[in-house]
């Protein structure tokens, strides 16, 4: 008799401490970056991973593009520095395709 309560009391022990072990908590999650809602820093160009649409890039080409030759030169650079990407900025010139794909964060 003592011996099958030992044997309870032992299994019934090891029983708990399988379901402490079993039971696990979910990490946090962080929600993943939406395209639809980019961060910015105040500039109009995205921070981050977020991207800005296209009709957005090519809106600030337009824009930066003042004299529509297809490149924007060292003074178009200079003066729409918050619509050229930041990856942009040093270049002597720069294209369409250059700044699309750059905007994009393609």
């Amino acid at each position: 008799m003592l011996k099958s309560l030992a044997i309870a009391l032992c299994s019934l022990g090891l029983a708990t401490a399988a379901v402490a072990q079993s039971s696990t908590t979910t990490p946090p999650t962080t929600p993943a970056p939406s395209a639809t809602s980019p961060s910015t820093s105040g500039s109009g160009m995205t921070t981050g991973s977020t991207t800005k649409s296209a009709a957005d890039c090519d809106s600030s080409w337009k824009t930066a593009d003042k004299n529509a030759d297809g490149k924007l030169d060292q003074t178009e650079l200079n003066s729409a520095k918050s619509s050229v990407p930041s990856s942009l900025q040093s270049a002597a010139s720069v294209t369409q395709p250059q700044f699309m794909t750059a905007c994009q964060g393609k």
